[in-house]
């Protein structure tokens, strides 16, 4: 039997509300975007890619939410929950999304330059990566173990980033000449 006294103890304590965190939304518009693409396949979508050729500046931060395929995807975000994860952690909501955005757009402006102008970029590899410069910046110690773990950690996510060297070929039909 309850007593009256715990009955009241336990209709005053609070009730927790739980919100939703920053990388849940930014992983579920990378899905939402994969989606719409893909399975839909809103033409529309396709004029988010950064096209090199002739790049429209909102495209520089749009075609970080595009991906080619499935396995592009969920790559990119289960890096970035990890990442991510840290920086909201360290940072807040407003922290990860900044990362997320300056890093992305900062990494396709860079391969813009960089790259031939028949190139398409799509993907969040540079802004994950990005975001795992953010959280490595905010979480280093000058521990040796710790230096350790962060370099074979960085090398992984390079070769995975990047593709083992090559991007995937994007078939576009966005009335870009």
């Amino acid at each position: 039997m309850i007593s009256q006294l715990e009955l009241d103890k336990s209709a005053s304590l609070p009730t927790r509300r739980r919100s939703v965190s920053a990388i849940f939304w930014l992983l579920l518009l990378n899905i939402g975007i994969y989606v719409a693409d893909h399975w839909l396949q809103f033409p529309p979508i396709r004029c988010l890619y950064l096209y090199h050729d002739s790049p429209n500046w909102y495209q520089f931060i749009t075609a970080t939410f595009c991906h080619v395929n499935w396995s592009h995807l969920s790559s990119n975000l289960f890096f970035l929950y990890i990442f991510g994860k840290l920086v909201e952690e360290e940072g807040g909501g407003f922290a990860l999304w900044l990362s997320y955005l300056v890093t992305g757009a900062g990494a396709n402006f860079v391969s813009w330059l960089i790259l031939p102008r028949t190139v398409v970029s799509v993907g969040a590899s540079g802004a994950v990566f990005g975001l795992f410069a953010v959280s490595v910046l905010v979480k280093i110690s000058w521990d040796w173990r710790k230096i350790l773990e962060v370099l074979i950690l960085g090398q992984f996510v390079i070769e995975k980033a990047s593709g083992n060297g090559g991007s995937p070929s994007v078939n576009t039909n966005c009335g870009q000449q």
